[in-house]
């Protein structure tokens, strides 16, 4: 049980210094450790890993500060703490970041649904403008680290809805991409092909 805790514990340190990494411009190194213990699912840029150092610091730094509970309890003159005292200083602590802004879509409406495929290189968006758009998640990564210049994320634009899209899964095994609608249909693109932007099969949901 120790050694399973170990473990997820020292994969989260991995992935928190990919996301530092790649947050600092560093993607070859973040590339390079994220492929050595095969991160999943894509770890995006974040400066939660700074932000924890800089806590720890602050708290080693107050851990050294001398110890003053003699001299308060000679003040008190009875030899004890006063249990009652309360400070009037308020510690706040900073909220702790828990979510990362990783790419924004270049949908013309909001994004209703979206699913990774099973290996975790690909994300599929729909959206209230009928649209589908594919995305590479490590050039979508790349592209949100500051200075970074690689190809654009997104690598297929699909239509074929008269309404909003509400649901999307990839299949396990073939390239294939499932889309349900507020039409009613239900249609299946084959995203292989870089030209084909409609469904080659459609099959229409009938209501109860």
């Amino acid at each position: 049980m120790e050694a399973t805790s170990s473990v997820k514990e020292r994969e989260h340190l991995y992935r928190l210094i990919v996301s530092q990494l790649r947050y600092d411009g560093y993607e070859s190194a973040a590339s390079n450790l994220a492929r050595n213990f095969s991160a999943y699912p894509p770890c995006a840029p974040s400066s939660r890993l700074s932000h924890l150092v800089r806590l720890g610091n602050q708290m080693e730094g107050e851990a050294s500060k001398p110890d003053h509970s003699d001299v308060l309890s000679h003040i008190s003159g009875r030899g004890i703490m006063d249990l009652e005292f309360e400070s009037d200083e308020k510690i706040m602590s900073p909220p702790a970041h828990r979510h990362e802004l990783g790419y924004v879509t270049s949908h013309k409406g909001p994004v209703l649904c979206s699913n990774f495929s099973h290996d975790g290189r690909l994300v599929a968006t729909g959206s209230a403008d009928m649209s589908i758009r594919i995305l590479d998640v490590d050039r979508m990564a790349t592209k949100s680290t500051v200075g970074q210049q690689d190809p654009h994320p997104v690598i297929r634009t699909l239509y074929d809805h008269s309404d909003a899209i509400l649901s999307l899964s990839f299949h396990p095994t073939v390239s294939v991409l499932a889309s349900g609608s507020r039409d009613n249909f239900i249609k299946f693109f084959d995203y292989s092909k870089p030209s084909v932007k409609r469904a080659y099969r459609s099959v229409i949901e009938v209501a109860s």
